[in-house]
């Protein structure tokens, strides 16, 4: 073979440098490819570190501080301050200081918590919590929570409290004091007409007169407040928190009681003899005790047009006999309550009879007479 035989075959590559070359880019291809991976998982990781969405929530709220965003998101616990007195008090903490946050601690294993620095004072909170949702790798994502703010009662300004307005109504006559202050004139603003003082009323009224004091701008409610009735004696005292009103009660005579308590007595139990034709009693007995002039007195009479029905029993008696709430009324009508239980006896047997009347008398002549009664 000649020289120019063998340089048109060309240069002969051996074997075995074709096999190496191969190997070679197959491992640099698989390198690539798993950088590649790694990379990308890489990145993935760092997507979803709680860091980022840290950071997106601190620049939204505090660079720079928006404190009208802030306390309309933000959790806290400052009772009774206002949004003005707030802004000024986060003013005042931060001040000049440079604002930072860093990971904190959290007693929740799915909460990170990253505390908000103005210098070296904690000023808030960022919360985030560990989502359902995960990467395509299965890393964790968080997402945000709330925004804490850290206030501090003792620091921040105290909410003005309200000022107070209380009013005291009593029965005309009476006297009241408010933690023991008299209340004179000067602090009486109306009178009113009560139609519920008293159970009953005669047709001659419907209500009793109260003096209405009001006290403004008091600083809280009082704590005691007194009544004393026309008789010297203690009134009891209600309050109605919703309208910041003290109402005394009426207090019942007891003077009037001890002087026609056994008037009464003796009327009513007269009366019942009368209207069960006990023998010795009659309208003549009792009728001392009405008013003449009066429809009562009338009709009390007529009773006895209509007796011969009634049987007759053999005697009475009277038991569980109470009388009070006496009251003079304006007009000088006294009210008074009487009830008891009359027993008829007749052949050895008992029948009991209830009575139960609220009474009224008027001045007849110098003398107080029955002209109303209401059955209860």
């Amino acid at each position: 073979m000649t020289h120019n035989d063998s340089r048109r075959r060309g240069v002969k590559i051996p074997l075995f440098y074709i096999i190496y070359f191969i190997c070679l880019v197959a491992v640099l291809f698989v390198l690539v490819a798993a950088l590649r991976i790694e990379t990308d998982m890489l990145a993935e990781y760092e997507s979803v570190q709680p860091r980022h969405t840290a950071e997106a929530v601190f620049k939204k709220y505090f660079s720079p501080p928006d404190f009208p965003k802030l306390l309309a998101d933000a959790e806290y616990d400052a009772e009774g301050l206002s949004e003005e007195a707030l802004t000024e008090y986060l003013s005042e903490q931060i001040g000049e200081s440079e604002i930072t946050f860093a990971s904190g601690s959290s007693s929740d294993a799915d909460t990170m918590r990253y505390i908000v620095r103005a210098g070296s004072k904690q000023v808030a909170a960022i919360d985030l919590v560990k989502s359902l949702e995960t990467t395509k790798h299965g890393y964790a994502k968080y997402e945000f929570s709330k925004v804490e703010l850290f206030i501090v009662m003792g620091e921040a300004p105290q909410p003005e409290k309200p000022k107070v307005t209380v009013t005291v109504e009593v029965p005309v006559g009476y006297a009241a004091a408010v933690d023991g202050k008299d209340l004179t004139d000067e602090f009486l603003t109306s009178t009113v007409h009560k139609t519920d003082a008293l159970p009953y009323y005669p047709s001659t009224a419907d209500g009793i007169d109260y003096n209405v004091y009001t006290l403004s701008e008091l600083d809280e409610i009082p704590e005691i407040v007194t009544v004393i009735s026309d008789e010297g004696t203690a009134a009891e005292v209600s309050f109605d928190a919703n309208t910041n009103t003290y109402t005394a009660g009426i207090v019942y005579s007891e003077a009037l009681k001890a002087q026609y308590s056994e008037f009464v007595t003796q009327a009513l139990e007269g009366f019942a003899s009368y209207t069960h034709s006990v023998p010795g009693s009659g309208f003549s007995n009792i009728k001392m005790y009405f008013d003449s002039s009066s429809q009562l007195y009338k009709d009390v009479k007529a009773i006895g047009g209509v007796l011969w029905m009634e049987i007759a029993s053999e005697s009475d008696s009277f038991e569980d006999v109470e009388t009070g709430e006496f009251f003079m009324l304006p007009d000088g009508v006294i009210s008074c309550h009487i009830s008891f239980v009359q027993m008829l006896h007749r052949r050895g047997n008992d029948r009991p009879e209830e009575l139960d009347m609220y009474v009224f008398l008027r001045p007849v002549d110098g003398e107080y007479k029955i002209f109303e009664w209401h059955q209860v």
